[in-house]
């Protein structure tokens, strides 16, 4: 055979190629084809296994109503009502799973989740006002008082005094009444009391909270002229107290040295401008500074 002949035989086997690949094309372009409008007539497609980061199910007004989704601690589920309010969420959190009811407008009413002990639960009613608290370690009813039932129909008891104890039956939690008011207490796994919450008569309330070897670290009370907010140090001297002005208005922090002398103080001039005052180790030689009369930046 000649090089014309091999020449001629090879542009026939490319000519019959480039046939035979246009009909398998458009056999292919059918058979797609078909396959879709198979697939539509059958129903859903069904997929073995999606990889996504969200999923969202959306309504008719495109407002989703479930969506699954990933947050920095794990997964996420959320179910919303058509008209967009989330209604339930179930998540992940560092100990375990929550779970978190709202109602119809918005308002948390109920939470369960995992907790550092062990599962726990609360209950809000509808304006958000907590009312049942319940964990391995307690439970938490709102009101004035504690009825215990003593299994008669009718009867119950009023615990003037309650203690709560942990499986040493080391009292850890007590409440009762102090000089006619309120007083809560929180103890260590060994009975060391480390916090109290406590009504202060003709004053307001007051909590406390101290080291396991008494020192008390910080002070919150509520007074007729205001709050207080005071923090101690290793000797029990304050170091920072925020409080209100001596007319009860506006706000000042202090910043005390070591002996428990006032050195930087913020607050607010009798101009109601703020006020930055100076002072040196003796907590004497006070140099202000406040913004210029008249000067904007």
């Amino acid at each position: 055979m000649t090089i014309d002949d091999r020449l001629a035989q090879l542009e026939l086997d490319l000519h019959r190629l480039r046939r035979s690949t246009h009909r398998w094309r458009g056999a292919a372009i059918v058979l797609l084809a078909g396959g879709a409008l198979l697939a539509a007539d059958a129903g859903p497609t069904i997929f073995d296994h999606v990889v996504v980061r969200r999923l969202d199910l959306v309504g008719d007004a495109g407002t989703p109503l479930v969506s699954l989704s990933k947050t920095d601690g794990g997964g996420r589920l959320d179910l919303y009502a058509n008209d967009g309010v989330n209604l339930l969420r179930l998540s992940t959190n560092t100990r375990g799973a929550d779970i978190a009811l709202w109602d119809r407008a918005g308002t948390n009413v109920a939470g369960l989740w995992s907790g550092s002990n062990g599962g726990a639960m609360t209950l809000w009613d509808d304006q958000g006002t907590e009312h049942i608290r319940a964990d391995t370690t307690g439970l938490m009813l709102s009101g004035a008082s504690l009825n215990i039932s003593d299994g008669n129909a009718g009867t119950s008891l009023i615990a003037g005094a309650i203690e709560l104890r942990n499986a040493q039956a080391i009292p850890v939690l007590g409440l009762s009444a102090s000089d006619g008011a309120g007083h809560i207490e929180i103890a260590t796994a060994n009975g060391t009391i480390i916090g109290e919450l406590r009504g202060l008569p003709d004053v307001g309330g007051a909590v406390v909270l101290q080291t396991v070897d008494g020192k008390k670290m910080v002070l919150l009370a509520a007074a007729p002229d205001g709050g207080r907010f005071n923090l101690m140090n290793s000797r029990g001297v304050p170091v920072v107290i925020a409080s209100t002005g001596e007319d009860g208005s506006a706000g000042a922090v202090s910043v005390a040295n070591e002996r428990g002398l006032p050195v930087v103080t913020l607050g607010a001039d009798l101009m109601q401008r703020g006020e930055l005052v100076v002072r040196d180790a003796d907590g004497k030689n006070a140099r202000k500074t406040r913004p210029m009369r008249g000067f904007t930046p």
